[in-house]
């Protein structure tokens, strides 16, 4: 996709978070990455049983949610994948709805053999939320990610829906959306894409469940993995391509190391 295609895609986004809708983001406190739902029965005073321990991931696995960063705050993160390849993401907040950033992927940077880049490897990064979740509906946002690596594709623009629920082990979040990596040649039956990811928080652990790349002409891939949170880094071991349905793939790992701070 050209450069100025993306300019005109992320323009609304950047757009919307404008004075005078701005204004409506301003007057909320910076809640949008670490709250998790209160349940009707419990009182909003009780923050044990109402907030989780660990931050809302802006990921489970690739597959994004709808939750943000808090404003005036960062998140990045490394990827290190199969075959010495190391994927770095930054985002900042902008507002409590809003974040941009920007990804770079390395194949081969861990290694002897040569490294090559291409355009497609720096990519923008966007999201916003749309609408902000509350005990009857989920949290819905837009967004722009990318790039493709370790064998999968690029998320490219996506809508995705986030719900939040307690239970008796800690918080757990479902999330599912839509995506294509496609558009200026863009044909639904062909280019569009699924994805849907489970999360449970549990004391300073997260674990997820993910199947994505729904409608891909070799089937989904599948995934799980957790992450341990030891403020403000946090570590994870992902599992991905558990079907082995793409060329009978085997499954690999990937391991990721995260940092929340502000600016």
């Amino acid at each position: 996709m050209n450069r100025a295609l993306r300019f005109y895609i992320l323009l609304p986004l950047l757009m919307l978070c404008q004075r005078p809708f701005a204004a409506e983001f301003d007057a909320e406190p910076s809640e949008g990455l670490y709250d998790a739902p209160a349940s009707k029965s419990s009182a909003s005073t009780d923050k044990e049983t109402s907030v989780s321990e660990v931050p809302v991931a802006l990921r489970a696995g690739r597959v994004p949610t709808a939750f943000t960063l808090p404003r005036h705050s960062l998140h990045g993160d490394l990827d290190f994948y199969g075959g010495g390849g190391i994927l770095t993401k930054a985002e900042l907040g902008i507002f409590p709805r809003f974040f941009i950033g920007a990804a770079l992927n390395v194949p081969g940077l861990i290694g002897s053999g040569a490294v090559k880049l291409v355009k497609e490897d720096a990519q923008l990064l966007a999201r916003l939320m749309v609408f902000k979740g509350n005990e009857s509906f989920p949290s819905v946002a837009i967004g722009w990610d990318g790039p493709a690596y370790s064998g999968g594709e690029a998320r490219g623009l996506y809508a995705v829906a986030s719900r939040g629920f307690k239970t008796p082990l800690g918080f757990s979040y479902l999330h599912a959306g839509l995506n294509t990596p496609v558009l200026e040649t863009f044909v639904f039956d062909r280019d569009m894409r699924g994805f849907a990811a489970a999360t449970l928080d549990i004391n300073q652990s997260t674990l997820f469940f993910e199947a994505d790349e729904f409608n891909h002409a070799s089937g989904p891939t599948l995934a799980t993995g957790f992450r341990f949170f030891m403020d403000p880094i946090s570590l994870g071991l992902e599992f991905r391509d558990l079907a082995g349905n793409r060329n009978a793939a085997q499954v690999s790992r990937l391991l990721t190391v995260a940092y929340d701070g502000s600016f």
